[in-house]
C-alpha cells in the first residue's frame, strides 16, 4: 500500500480547478478594521473556482509577498539598474516597485493551501474558535469574521463534494500542506 500524500498540485491537476483572481481591491468586506491588513499592506482580491459554479471568496495576501514578487519582476524589467544599496525605504525604490505590485495575482495553490489550513477551525465552535485565534467571544467583529469562515468552508466543500465526488473532499483534506 502506498503511503504518500498527494499534493495540492496534484489535486488540483487532477481535477482541472481553475482559479480566476481580481484586481487587487481597495479592501476585504469581511476584514473590519482589521490592523494586519494596513500594517502589512496587504492587498485583497476576489477568486472564484471552476469548473462548474465553484465558490467565489476573498482572499488577502500580506505587502511582503507582494514585494517579492514586484521586486522580481522589476528586477528582470531593469536589468540595467543599479540595485545594489537602495534601500527599500526610500522612494526610487517604491516608485520601481509599484507597477509590477499591481501586477501580483494570487496562485490557485496558495489559495486553496490556505483555505485548507482553515478547514481545522471550521469545525469548532465560536468560543474553541475564539480561544484559539486569541479573540474575544463578546466581538461582534469576531462574530463576523467567524461567520464568514464558516460559510467559506462550506461553500468549498459543498462545491468539491458535488463538482468532484463523495470522496473528493477527504482527498482534498489530506493532501500535502505546501
Amino acid at each position: 500500500m502506498d503511503n504518500t500524500q498527494e499534493s495540492l498540485h496534484a489535486w488540483i491537476a487532477r481535477h482541472g480547478v481553475i482559479m480566476e483572481s481580481s484586481p487587487p481591491l481597495p479592501g476585504d468586506p469581511n476584514m473590519h478594521d482589521d490592523a494586519w491588513a494596513k500594517l502589512s499592506k496587504a492587498q485583497h482580491y476576489q477568486v472564484m473556482f471552476s469548473p462548474g459554479e465553484g465558490p467565489s471568496t476573498f482572499f488577502s495576501v500580506g505587502g511582503g509577498i507582494v514585494d517579492a514578487f514586484a521586486l522580481k519582476a522589476a528586477k528582470k524589467a531593469h536589468r540595467g539598474y543599479q540595485w545594489k544599496g537602495l534601500s527599500p525605504r526610500c522612494i526610487a525604490y517604491d516608485e520601481l516597485l509599484a507597477p509590477f505590485r499591481l501586477k501580483y495575482r494570487p496562485d490557485c495553490v496558495d489559495v486553496l493551501n490556505s483555505l485548507k489550513m482553515d478547514m481545522p477551525t471550521c469545525d469548532q465552535s465560536f468560543e474553541e474558535w475564539c480561544f484559539d485565534l486569541g479573540m474575544d467571544t463578546d466581538s461582534r467583529k469576531a462574530l463576523a469574521t467567524y461567520l464568514v469562515c464558516q460559510k467559506s468552508a462550506r461553500d468549498l466543500r459543498n462545491w468539491i463534494s458535488r463538482q468532484f465526488g463523495a470522496g473528493a473532499w477527504a482527498d482534498f483534506l489530506d493532501c500535502e500542506n505546501l
